[in-house]
């Protein structure tokens, strides 16, 4: 899981100790409790009206594998409530 600030961003890559990848953050999921209030819509809200600062954090999940992920499951709670959610790749580009 990646863990950035809006202003710097996240990095699409295959690997995580590259040259490129040394100046971002990855940290496994185990270690990430993402708080309430970073919500992308939130963030771009902030980011568009200029008050986003490197206090504001931003999240992604990385995910790769030698063969084709057509889908991917993720559950997570919130509140208390668990939630599964399943994403297809199909199509995806």
């Amino acid at each position: 899981m990646q863990v950035s600030t809006p202003s710097k961003g996240f990095i699409v890559s295959d690997r995580f100790e590259g040259m490129e990848e040394q100046d971002y953050t990855f940290k496994t999921i185990d270690e990430v409790i993402i708080p309430t209030g970073t919500s992308p819509q939130k963030q771009m809200e902030k980011v568009n009206s200029g008050t986003a600062t490197d206090a504001d954090k931003i999240y992604a999940i990385t995910i790769g594998d030698e063969k084709t992920i057509e889908t991917v499951t993720i559950k997570y709670r919130h509140l208390g409530i668990s939630h599964k959610k399943t994403i297809s790749t199909k199509g995806v580009q």
